[in-house]
């Protein structure tokens, strides 16, 4: 006989009191579908679409609806847009962005010129405090150690402190090259604004950061993105292409 009913008081055979019941006879087998309600769980709120059911041991019934929580701890990697400068899209969680193609290594001059495959427009998302910029790439000296000066540009100024100079032995016929990178912690929850800095006190347009580069003189000859010399010769000109790699992290 299913239970139907638990009640100190009835009449008829299918009356069973509560106190002829053991303890933990009655089994999921034995209950109907839908028998168990939210009302009869005991549940210390009303709860709203979303909620969860939480454990809360001083609340009558012991449960509770509660929210998830989605605001990141302090410190914690909220997304990371990483690839290579291969003209590839990045799905992340503040939107879409497109890469740089890089197709050719770029020899540079005594002018401060972009390095391609740097290049991102980008808005982090509202809980974040500090955006990483670092962006990896090849560098090799053609001529004099290949004396050269790389910063970081961010909105259309450049980051003071982010300027370094590279170079290899000081030999004419001296061709140091590997990759090199160049990288940033921007503040985007400061006290006030400084794009020389790289502090703002929010961030909540799209905004360029890129790496500039150029030679120290004519003469002290470097260039980024390629290789001239591989397996043994040298390309002659035609120059192979290492694309670079950018990365822009978004720390709350």
């Amino acid at each position: 006989m299913a239970l139907t009913k638990l009640n100190t008081h009835g009449i008829g055979a299918d009356v069973i009191l509560a106190e002829d019941i053991a303890a933990n006879a009655v089994t999921i087998a034995e209950l109907g579908d839908q028998a168990v309600s939210e009302a009869k769980m005991q549940i210390s709120n009303a709860g709203t679409n979303g909620q969860f059911l939480s454990k809360q041991s001083g609340n009558t019934g012991g449960l509770t609806w509660a929210t998830v929580s989605t605001a990141p701890a302090a410190g914690e990697i909220i997304e990371t847009i990483t690839g290579v400068a291969d003209g590839r899209q990045i799905i992340a969680q503040s939107g879409t962005y497109t890469l740089q193609n890089v197709t050719s290594a770029l020899g540079l001059s005594t002018t401060h010129t972009e390095i391609p495959g740097s290049n991102i427009s980008y808005t982090p998302p509202s809980t974040a405090k500090w955006v990483k910029y670092r962006f990896d790439f090849k560098w090799e000296a053609h001529a004099n150690s290949g004396i050269s000066h790389y910063k970081i540009n961010f909105d259309g100024t450049d980051i003071t402190y982010s300027k370094v100079t590279v170079a290899g032995g000081y030999d004419t016929y001296n061709h140091p090259e590997g990759w090199m990178h160049v990288e940033w912690i921007i503040n985007c929850d400061a006290d006030s604004n400084s794009l020389a800095d790289g502090k703002l006190t929010s961030w909540t347009s799209a905004k360029v950061i890129k790496a500039m580069a150029r030679e120290y003189s004519t003469g002290y000859n470097a260039a980024v993105n390629g290789n001239t010399y591989w397996d043994g010769a040298s390309a002659s000109g035609a120059t192979l292409v290492v694309q670079p790699i950018i990365t822009v992290q978004a720390i709350a």
